[in-house]
């Protein structure tokens, strides 16, 4: 019609479900880009065979403790990185920096 749009009231976000359009509001949106708070969250552990060679596929990240911002952060590492050699078990963690998508990885002692 060349009539000019008015962002907040003339434009919609959809998401199509089966054969219907639901309307989705910005919050929403906003909510489902973010996909959780950035650092890491340990999501579990499993065994030190089940982590193939094709599973890498991005360079590897060198984690430290910092016993500044974390006080026994050193000695929880410690005794993790033990426990996971002992076991021979790998710890699976999902990463979130600062305005980026999750990565999942593998903490190996």
């Amino acid at each position: 019609t060349g009539r000019i749009l008015h962002p907040v009231d003339d434009v919609q976000t959809y998401v199509i479900l089966g054969h219907e359009a639901i309307p989705v509001c910005k919050d929403d949106v906003a909510g489902i880009k973010q996909m959780g708070t950035p650092g890491f969250k340990l999501m579990g552990f499993r065994p030190k065979g089940c982590l193939k060679r094709h599973h890498s596929i991005f360079h590897s990240y060198f984690l430290y403790p910092n016993e500044e911002e974390v006080i026994g952060s050193n000695a929880l590492v410690a005794a993790l990185v033990h426990r996971m050699a002992a076991r021979g078990l790998v710890a699976v963690v999902r990463w979130i920096r600062s305005g980026s998508g999750p990565i999942f990885g593998a903490l190996t002692p």
